[in-house]
C-alpha cells in the first residue's frame, strides 16, 4: 500500500482453504499408494466391501508357558452319557446286517452304518465322505449370507492337487469342482466372501488349506507338523499344484480378479496329532473352529479326540437336515436299553422333532 511501500502482498491464505490443501495432499497419498498396490497385485475392484490391501496381520498368540507342556492339559470338550452310549450303539451297526443302510443323508451328501463306524471309531481314519458330510453339516450353521465363509467338499481338493491318472478323471473331477464354486456362488457371491475352507487329503494324509480373501493369503491347518513340514517336499508340490489349480478355478468361476495369484502360504498354530489316524478328526474340529482370530490351542487338545469323535457323529446323524429316518430309528432302537432310557419317553408321549420321527440327542 501507499503507506508501506516496503511491503509487497504476494498471496492470501485462508483456514479453508487451507484444509483443502490438506485434504488434497491426503487423497494424492491414498491414491499413490493404491496404485502402486495395484502395480503389484493386479487391478482391483472393490465390491461394496473393507477389503485389506496389506500383508497378513500379525497374529496374537499366548505365550508358550500357557499350553501344554507348561500346563497341564484339561478337556474342552465335554461329552454326555446319553452321547457316549448312542455313538456306541452307532459303532455296533457298523459291522451288523444294517452296516450297508445309509445312516447320514443330506440329500447330496450321504454315509452308510460301516463307513462311519470306520471312520469315527477308536483310531479309525475317517474317510472323505464323512468329511464331505461334516462340511455339509457346518453350512447350516455358518450360512455363507451371515458368515461370509464357505465349506467345500474334498473333491475340489482331490483336483487342485491332481488326484487323477487320465483325461477322463480328471475332466470329471473338473466339472465336479466347478459344480461345486458355482453352487457356493448361489449362497453368496465368492468375491464378497471372506474364507473358503478346503479338506485335502493328500497321499492318505489330512490338512486344510483356508483362502482368505479378505486378507489375501492361503492358511494352512497342518495337524502333524512332524512328519509334513511347511518347507517339505510334501508342502512344496501341495502349494505349487494347489496355487495354479485353484487360480485357474478361480478364473472360470470368480468373474473378478482378486490378485488371488500372489496370494502367500502361511502355516497356524493347530493342535498336533498324536496318532496318524487322528487327522481327520482334527481338521474336522478346525474347520467349525477356526477363525484368523481364534487360537486353535485354547479349543482342543489331542486328549480331547475321542470326544470329538463322540460329539462328530451325534452332531450329523441328530442333525434336523438328516433325512435317514429309518436308519436313525434303527439306531434308537437297537439297543432295548438305551432305547429305553433316551427315546422311548419321548416317542410315547409324542415329542418328536419336525421331521416326526426322532428327538434331538
Amino acid at each position: 500500500s501507499p503507506e508501506s511501500p516496503e511491503v509487497s502482498i504476494v498471496g492470501e491464505r485462508s483456514f479453508n482453504s487451507k484444509c483443502n490443501n490438506l485434504s488434497g495432499s491426503s487423497d494424492h497419498v491414498y491414491n499413490m499408494s493404491f496404485a502402486s498396490y495395484q502395480a503389484g497385485y493386479g487391478t482391483q475392484v472393490l465390491s461394496g466391501e473393507n477389503i485389506a490391501v496389506h500383508r497378513i496381520r500379525r497374529v496374537m498368540n499366548p505365550s508358550k508357558f500357557m499350553s501344554y507342556p507348561y500346563v497341564n492339559s484339561v478337556s474342552k470338550v465335554q461329552v454326555t452319557k446319553k452321547e457316549i452310549d448312542v455313538y456306541k450303539v452307532a459303532l455296533e451297526l457298523g459291522h451288523s446286517e444294517h452296516s450297508d443302510q445309509f445312516v447320514i443323508d443330506f440329500k447330496n451328501v450321504k454315509v452308510k452304518f460301516f463307513a462311519l463306524e470306520l471312520s469315527l471309531k477308536p483310531s479309525g481314519k475317517v474317510m472323505s465322505y464323512v468329511v464331505n458330510a461334516w462340511c455339509k453339516r457346518l453350512f447350516k450353521d455358518n450360512h455363507p449370507r451371515d458368515t461370509r465363509k464357505h465349506f467345500f467338499f474334498s473333491t475340489c481338493g482331490d483336483f487342485f492337487l491332481e488326484k487323477y491318472s487320465n483325461y477322463e478323471e480328471k475332466r470329471k473331477l473338473y466339472e465336479k469342482c466347478i459344480y461345486c464354486f458355482n453352487g457356493a456362488s448361489y449362497a453368496r457371491l465368492l468375491y464378497t466372501s471372506h474364507r473358503l475352507y478346503f479338506p485335502i487329503n493328500h497321499l492318505n494324509h489330512w490338512f486344510v488349506i483356508v483362502v482368505d480373501l479378505n486378507g489375501r493369503n492361503y492358511f494352512v491347518l497342518e495337524p502333524n507338523l512332524k512328519d509334513y513340514a511347511p518347507k517339505s517336499e510334501y508342502y512344496a508340490n501341495v502349494m505349487r499344484m494347489f496355487k495354479k489349480n485353484f487360480f485357474s478355478i478361480w478364473e472360470e468361476t470368480g468373474k473378478l480378479d482378486m490378485g488371488i495369484k500372489y496370494y502367500e502360504f502361511h502355516f497356524v498354530d493347530v493342535p498336533q496329532i498324536n496318532h496318524p489316524n487322528d487327522d481327520g478328526v482334527h481338521i474336522m474340529k478346525c474347520l467349525q473352529l477356526w477363525d484368523p482370530n481364534v487360537y486353535m490351542m485354547d479349543k482342543f487338545s489331542p486328549a480331547d479326540v475321542p470326544n470329538i469323535r463322540i460329539k462328530c457323529l451325534n452332531d450329523m446323524v441328530f442333525s434336523e437336515d438328516n433325512v435317514a429316518r429309518n436308519s436313525v430309528s434303527i439306531l434308537k432302537r437297537h439297543n432295548r436299553e438305551v432305547y429305553n432310557k433316551y427315546f422311548k419317553a419321548f416317542d410315547d408321549s409324542g415329542l418328536h422333532t419336525r421331521t416326526g420321527v426322532f428327538s434331538h440327542v
